[in-house]
């Protein structure tokens, strides 16, 4: 018995790859990327801390208020600000890039939400219910689509795997790149949700589950969270952040 308890500890030790003390005040939310950085929104600040402890501070106070890190393409980051509906892109060095985007001079729509892949923004308006697709090198919107996604009050649109999902608190919707909906799924309490390699990872109620996209309905459950804990999930890795402190669990494939 006793031996058992100790494989046990050792084997709980080892989920646990490190524990930071990591000092920010006031941080809403934070990104990583595929390469371990960790990119942090303080405020009017965008802090970038790599592997190695180094620091590098971005100040977006012009722009307002931050709503959403992209962080997937290490050497452009994209910052997306609502309530100025502005897009900026930054590079590994928090450099900003001259690539800025005033989504109110290529249509007329509030965006809510945005995601990217390669040239492509997919533009969310909550309250106009309508999703399109700017073609960045083109400079121009190429595709628009509202007949779904009415009266449905979608909040969040990510991208993966060549689908866009989109998710409100009680369901998700699966579109394919042409924006026609492939399938719904019902998913009550579903306050985020998370993407690696094959796997989802939703966040419910303090919960997080993973599951994958032809199977959404199955979720598997990982781990409890605490209150105000933030998190996010990158190359099997759940990072976690709370009170200052950020630890680093490797996940079962």
């Amino acid at each position: 018995m006793k031996n058992f308890f100790l494989l046990f500890l050792f084997s709980n030790i080892l989920f646990i790859n490190s524990q930071k003390n990591i000092h920010i005040e006031n941080v809403s939310f934070f990104k990583t990327d595929p390469f371990a950085n960790l990119y942090f929104c303080n405020n009017n600040k965008l802090i970038k801390i790599d592997s190695k402890y180094n620091k590098l501070e971005y100040n977006f106070s012009e722009f307002g208020k931050l709503k959403k890190i992209i962080s997937k393409n290490p050497m452009r980051i994209t910052l997306f600000f609502e309530e100025t509906q502005k897009i900026i892109f930054l590079d590994k060095n928090l450099n900003k890039l001259n690539l800025d985007l005033d989504l109110r001079e290529i249509q007329n729509n509030i965006i809510s939400d945005i995601d990217t892949h390669s040239n492509l923004i997919y533009l969310l308006a909550e309250k106009n219910q309508k999703i399109c697709v700017y073609n960045f090198k083109k400079n121009k919107i190429i595709e628009c689509v509202v007949e779904f996604i009415r009266k449905k009050d979608y909040l969040k649109l990510f991208l993966f795997k060549q689908k866009v999902l989109l998710i409100n608190n009680s369901e998700i919707s699966i579109l394919n790149n042409n924006l026609i909906e492939d399938s719904k799924i019902k998913l009550e309490g579903c306050n985020n949700i998370f993407f690696d390699k094959d796997l989802l990872y939703v966040k419910k109620n303090n919960k997080l589950y993973k599951t994958k996209l032809n199977n959404l309905n199955k979720l598997l459950f990982i781990d409890s969270l605490k209150e105000n804990e933030l998190i996010d999930v990158n190359e099997n890795v759940l990072y976690k952040y709370h009170n200052n402190y950020l630890s680093e669990e490797t996940l079962s494939k």
